[in-house]
């Protein structure tokens, strides 16, 4: 029988691996409220311009993931939802389901390796050009800082990739372990070199380490399954050409425009407006998006779950966990900008030392509002991509190639105001409207049942 906590804790939606990956959510946002207030002492408003910059400039990663962590998640819990373990290192079952999971797993390594090497290279270089170009008279030293935050980037898309395959196969819980553990060694180690005068450097020095401690527990825990797996005889193969590279194009494409949507705002503002705006921008959106991604994790982790009904064809209960998850992810990202909004404006009363590094407080409710609408399209997308298809794929583009071109143009011409009160209009209005009438239209169309909240 359930206790009252026990009823709380399922009404709530919360599992083991929920509550380790909202943990780490939390301790992200907390380790960016600290490294914020750990900026205002040790970096000015130009060195924080760089700081969050860096952050947008190395979402290029995005134009060579493509999203192909997300898709292999849930290729692999399509192949996966076939099989049982046998013990905690060995998955099997069906000879024809074993043989794809491990084609999966050979395509994916080689894939991922000509991916690191090629995105070290083009963001280094990017890097380069972008900041020799502008604002390069302030004399800040962020060559080797940049130098060692695109190594670590290309260092996390190998880390990732394993991570992506792990949470295919049902290990939730314990990635979302990792991920904290991952986190919490980032954020302590960024603290200690921001104390001990490493400045720009401090945030890639403390990925690249938090990166190869991480993967050493990873590899030492999971090395078996891996392994099991690649020796799979391979007598039925995925077809990436045929299978993967149709949904990929649609997913990627929606990634890239994703990127114009989001990550182009602070180097745009650094360009036209100077790195102390973009700095703003950077710690406002740092924990905006925190709030969105604590928020969606009731989603998230529920991605090959979701995977496994569709292929085991459970539209019911697909539905009831989906409507059951979505409330209170909504409920949980709406209370979630709200206080934000309350704390910056008492900041900026009454501790504007700290309140002004942060956007003016229409701006912020603007982008505010827009991350409310996120939270339900990124709700919709994880419940229609578990069918492995991707029905947002011209929404994206056009809202991405709008979106980036208003940015560019207000940014340049009307000022951050203007600038953010458009992203909401094309974000948060048309974009989620747009969505919710494809989400109706292909949820009924594809399970053949009418989805309510």
């Amino acid at each position: 029988m359930l206790t009252a906590g026990g009823k709380l804790y399922n009404k709530a939606g919360l599992s083991r691996a929920l509550i380790f990956n909202v943990t780490t959510r939390i301790v992200q946002s907390a380790g960016g409220i600290l490294a914020l207030l750990l900026i205002t002492r040790f970096l000015n408003k130009n060195e924080q311009g760089y700081f969050y910059t860096f952050t947008s400039l190395l979402s290029i990663q995005i134009f060579f993931e493509l999203g192909l962590t997300n898709i292999l998640t849930q290729y692999v819990a399509h192949e996966a939802a076939h099989l049982s373990w046998k013990n905690k290192h060995y998955i099997s079952g069906n000879e024809y389901y074993e043989s794809r999971l491990s084609s999966l797993l050979h395509s994916a390594v080689q894939l991922f390796l000509v991916l690191s090497v090629t995105l070290f290279i083009v963001l280094f270089l990017c890097g380069r050009i972008f900041f020799s170009s502008y604002n390069n008279d302030l004399n800040i030293d962020w060559q080797v800082p940049w130098l060692v935050l695109s190594i670590s980037t290309a260092f996390l898309l190998i880390f990732n990739l394993f991570l992506a395959i792990l949470e295919g196969l049902g290990k939730i819980e314990e990635i979302n372990k990792l991920k904290l553990i991952q986190q919490s060694i980032n954020i302590f180690l960024v603290a200690f070199f921001l104390f001990a005068g490493l400045k720009l450097l401090s945030a890639g020095l403390a990925l690249l380490i938090s990166i190869v401690i991480t993967g050493f527990i990873l590899f030492t825990n999971y090395r078996r399954i891996f392994i099991n797996i690649w020796q799979t005889q391979i007598k039925w193969r995925v077809d990436f050409r045929k299978e993967v590279l149709p949904f990929l194009f649609k997913i990627a494409l929606g990634n890239i425009s994703g990127y114009f949507i989001y990550q182009i705002i602070n180097p745009v503002l650094f360009a036209t407006q100077g790195p102390a705006i973009a700095g703003q921008m950077g710690a406002t959106l740092t924990f905006l998006n925190g709030i969105l991604v604590v928020s969606s994790s009731w989603l998230s982790t529920k991605v090959a779950l979701f995977s496994n009904f569709v292929s085991l064809r459970k539209f019911r209960n697909l539905n009831l966990v989906y409507r059951k998850n979505f409330i209170i992810s909504f409920f949980v990202c709406s209370a979630g900008i709200i206080s934000f909004v309350a704390v910056i404006a008492l900041l900026q009363q009454y501790y504007p030392q700290v309140g002004n590094r942060f956007l003016g407080i229409l701006p912020v409710i603007f982008l505010g509002l827009t991350q409310i609408a996120s939270v339900v399209g990124n709700s919709q997308a994880y419940y229609l991509r578990s069918f492995k298809k991707e029905p947002f794929f011209i929404p994206s583009i056009v809202i991405g190639i709008v979106s980036g071109i208003s940015t560019v143009l207000c940014c340049k011409y009307f000022g951050i105001t203007a600038m953010t009160f458009s992203y909401f209009v094309i974000n948060g209005i048309i974009g989620f409207l747009w969505g919710c009438a494809i989400f109706r239209s292909k949820a009924f169309e594809w399970t053949n049942t009418r989805l309510s909240i």
